[in-house]
């Protein structure tokens, strides 16, 4: 990780785009700090989200019950790379005044250390800004109970108390259809391939078909794919190994490790002169397989590698 700016620190300046309808850019300069106009200036809240990350999604209910007991604090949500729509439909869900920038290239989230040096976003990550654009408070993650962390860092730069009406509020839920497809069919899904297990073919073939398998899947316009090198490298430094991770429960636990979305895994198997490869599609937040196929193909492995891939990632996204 870089080091994380400090308690104290000037928080960087940006200017982003906003994906709130018409409001056009968000400039932090204009809400706090030497340049900001006094009667504009307030604190402010910065969270980097996905809607398809799990603590993001806890942070952003509890995040509502907060903006309702300190509507003096600006909340800035800065998206990282999700479309519009997507967007636009999870937020359907909420009666709030949140304002939610895109950072697509993720520049802001470099900055502010929430993509590590090895390209791995790390999200929910939050910053309290008071209004003399200094950091007041920094969390990474969320879980049930941070809420409270929040509200009396809010209580503490606002200089107001924690209103009796907070603690009685209910938090209110996405709807069920969104938690059961957070997913915008239109957006690239980020995703990690875990390596083919060979069955009655060498582990070199099986690596050069999972190989091919990650070309495929990524050219059906359907998946962002992690590269090979930085999946391992990542899995090495936590103290995981490819090998021998075959449950959802196994895939899970990496891709929430290499935060992506979904994992795909398999084997490659050889029978006589009938080659058959299976995948399985696994979704990170609810564990489920959401996709799975087998290609089967009579005549040789390369018949299996120039066409059987590429009809089984096909097959992944009808």
């Amino acid at each position: 990780m870089r080091k994380d700016l400090q308690q104290g620190e000037i928080a960087p300046t940006f200017i982003l785009p906003s994906l709130n309808g018409d409001r056009g850019i968000f400039k932090l300069n204009r809400v706090v700090g030497r340049k900001s106009k006094p009667g504009s200036r307030k604190p402010v809240v910065l969270t980097f989200f996905m809607t398809t990350a799990i603590q993001s999604r806890l942070e952003l209910a509890e995040l509502q019950k907060l903006q309702t007991a300190f509507p003096e604090v600006a909340y800035c949500l800065v998206n990282m790379n999700e479309s519009r729509r997507t967007l636009k439909r999870y937020f359907s869900t909420y009666n709030t005044s949140f304002e939610v920038l895109g950072d697509t290239r993720g520049e802001l989230g470099k900055i502010y250390n929430v993509i590590d040096v090895n390209g791995v976003t790390h999200l929910p990550n939050t910053y309290f800004i008071n209004e003399s654009g200094l950091i007041y408070y920094h969390h990474r993650g969320f879980s049930k109970g941070d809420e409270l962390i929040y509200a009396q860092k809010l209580s503490e730069l606002t200089g107001t108390p924690i209103p009796i009406s907070y603690f009685e509020q209910e938090t209110e839920q996405p709807r069920k259809e969104d938690r059961e497809s957070p997913i915008d069919s239109s957006d690239p899904i980020n995703i990690a391939v875990m390596s083919l297990d060979a069955i009655g073919i060498s582990t070199t073939e099986a690596l050069a078909l999972t190989n091919r398998l990650r070309i495929e899947l990524f050219n059906t316009r359907r998946f962002v794919v992690l590269e090979r090198g930085k999946m391992i490298e990542i899995m090495e430094e936590q103290g995981f190994q490819e090998s021998g991770c075959t449950t959802n429960d196994c895939l899970v636990e990496v891709g929430e490790l290499l935060n992506v979305q979904q994992m795909v895994a398999g084997s490659v198997s050889k029978v006589s002169n009938i080659f058959s490869i299976e995948l399985r599609l696994v979704d990170i937040e609810t564990g489920k397989i959401v996709a799975a196929t087998v290609e089967d193909i009579t005549g040789s492995l390369g018949d299996l590698l120039t066409q059987g891939v590429k009809n089984a990632s096909r097959n992944l996204v009808e």
